[in-house]
């Protein structure tokens, strides 16, 4: 169809700028309506409570409407309801937890700091236990763990499904459940005919879906909105070596909820394909011993599903079972795991190496307690190249004392880990010259990198798998919701180059690691929160009221 403005003469086309200026204007206006929509969809889906619920005969008249519109306009109906999907998500889900109130500044004071805490613990090594003692019904207490929104939602799942988990501060523990008999029950947990919420992390529901692999029966998942836009589909070929299916509840969304049906034959060895998710193989491994034959699982090497595995071979070899990595196989025989009296649990590298990067960015030292795992590639990347990083870095009986070495090599690997190119990001800019941050193959990562450092105005250039970060002055304008509680990091610590940064989303990270802005609002000393001090008795007694009862409200005489 040809342009009217062309075929009229006088009349000049716009420019490319003006209609890149018209789709701005138009995303914002369908941004506002957006946020109008959520609104009011959200108020209409919340219960008594409350708590938003999906409403199916809403929905179908939600979707009539849309599928009326959208044959008008020729859109495509299998697009379009799976916009109609996640606009719906995006409503129940997020729609009442939007910030309110200021952002959360980030202006750490000025001086050394001088932070002596227990280091943070391993995110998934406590799930891992919790699930084999929630499995074989036997004691654990686990401290100091980090109590996140995972950790808890896992509990949770795992109590809906018959264990007795409970948590309280920093630590987790199981109390063995025993028959009328008084003798201890042999396997506690039982997911037929029962409906379980898995909360927001896949690995959660991995771990469960796993566990329930080794009973008979039907079962269902369900989960948050993270959950309902995970993807099934690569999982089958797996779980139906394993005579299982899983199905999909909700045919208009790729993840939960869905139903489990299991009890076929299962194979003694399955495949892994290159789609199959690190953290699906690990929770695999970690139930494989609850399997008649135990299980040989064939994965991808140098992907993240060997560091997964040898993550999961870890903990099961500290229970007793005979886990090992054979060719291209992690090979979990059938078993009765033993979870040692008291686990030790190591530090997690990732969050350790934010924490120890503290003094390049502020001065001083940090001094953190606990034992790192030098068999975790991870560890070796942060802290068996900390000179490289820019820190000087001693450890010895469970210490690790971090100072300011000197300005980080050109050449940094660290980004190599998506969760860690935001630190390599951060160290790029700390070391004002020219800096190489290696990418990780993951495209999400890159862009998530490149718009912290467009938001921080900063100079950079991608060529070659590697941002190229450029001294230059650092800038921020409008509060930003980070991506990942790792960005976050990343910012407390450029903040202390350049105070103000603001964030529109802090409980991102508050929901991986509850006490580190309390730790870092108490810089220098970072000692957080100071401990409740236990009540005083009163040296005299506190005045009482007493009533005094008339000769009417006196108890009639007895004889007694």
């Amino acid at each position: 169809m040809p342009d009217e403005n062309q075929s009229r003469p006088g009349i000049k086309r716009p420019s490319r700028e003006d209609r890149v200026l018209d789709v701005l204007d138009l995303d914002r206006k369908i941004l506002h309506l957006l946020t109008k929509r959520n609104a009011q969809l959200y108020s209409l889906a919340s219960g008594r409570k409350g708590k938003p619920h999906a409403d199916p005969i809403l929905e179908k008249q939600l979707w009539a409407n849309w599928e009326e519109a959208g044959r008008e306009h020729g859109l495509d109906p299998k697009l379009l309801r799976q916009l109609f999907t996640q606009f719906n998500l995006l409503a129940i889900e997020r729609g009442g937890q939007r910030r309110t109130g200021d952002p959360y500044i980030l202006a750490p004071k000025a001086e050394p700091v001088q932070v002596s805490v227990p280091g943070p613990r391993s995110l998934r090594i406590p799930r891992m236990l919790a699930a084999i003692s929630a499995a074989t019904n036997q004691p654990l207490t686990l401290a100091p763990v980090i109590l996140n929104d995972p950790m808890i939602e896992l509990i949770k799942g795992l109590n809906q499904a018959g264990a007795h988990l409970s948590w309280a501060e920093d630590f987790v523990q199981n109390v063995e459940a025993e028959d009328a008999s008084g003798a201890p029950l042999p396997r506690l947990l039982k997911f037929e005919e029962n409906l379980v919420y898995a909360g927001e992390d896949a690995f959660n529901f991995y771990l469960m879906l796993a566990l329930a692999l080794a009973e008979a029966g039907r079962c269902k998942f369900t989960g948050g909105a993270a959950l309902k836009l995970l993807n099934i589909k690569p999982l089958a070929p797996t779980l139906a070596a394993l005579g299982a299916r899983l199905s999909n509840m909700n045919p208009h969304a790729p993840g939960l909820p869905v139903r489990l049906e299991c009890g076929g034959r299962m194979a003694s060895r399955v495949e892994l394909s290159p789609e199959i998710p690190g953290d699906f193989a690990a929770a695999l491994a970690m139930a494989a011993w609850s399997y008649d034959n135990g299980l040989r699982i064939a994965f991808v090497p140098g992907s993240d599903q060997e560091h997964s595995l040898r993550e999961a071979v870890g903990v099961l070899t500290s229970c007793g079972i005979d886990a090992h990595l054979e060719n291209g196989q992690c090979i979990v025989p059938s078993g009765s795991p033993r979870i040692p009296a008291n686990p030790e649990l190591p530090l997690d590298p990732k969050l350790c190496a934010y924490l120890l990067a503290l003094p390049l960015f502020a001065g001083g030292q940090v001094r953190i307690s606990g034992a790192l795992d030098h068999g975790d590639p991870t560890t070796d990347l942060v802290l068996g190249r900390a000179e490289q990083i820019g820190i000087e870095l001693t450890e010895s009986d469970n210490i690790i004392i971090a100072k300011p070495f000197k300005v980080p090599t050109e050449d940094l690997k660290l980004g190599e880990i998506p969760d860690l190119l935001p630190l390599a990001l951060a160290l790029g800019l700390r070391a004002k010259r020219r800096i190489r941050v290696t990418l990780p193959d993951d495209v999400e990562a890159t862009r998530m990198g490149t718009e912290m450092l467009e938001r921080l105005g900063a100079t950079f250039t991608v060529e070659d798998g590697a941002l190229v970060v450029e001294p230059g002055t650092l800038g921020w304008k409008e509060p930003w919701a980070t991506p990942t509680p790792f960005h976050s990091l990343a910012l407390a610590l450029i903040a202390f180059m350049r105070p103000g940064i603001s964030l529109d989303n802090p409980g991102n990270l508050i929901a991986l690691w509850p006490k580190f802005w309390s730790l870092y609002n108490s810089l220098p000393l970072g000692q957080g929160n100071p401990p409740k001090k236990e009540p005083v008795a009163h040296a005299t007694p506190k005045r009482r009221r007493i009533r005094v009862q008339s000769d009417a409200e006196l108890p009639a005489d007895t004889d007694d």
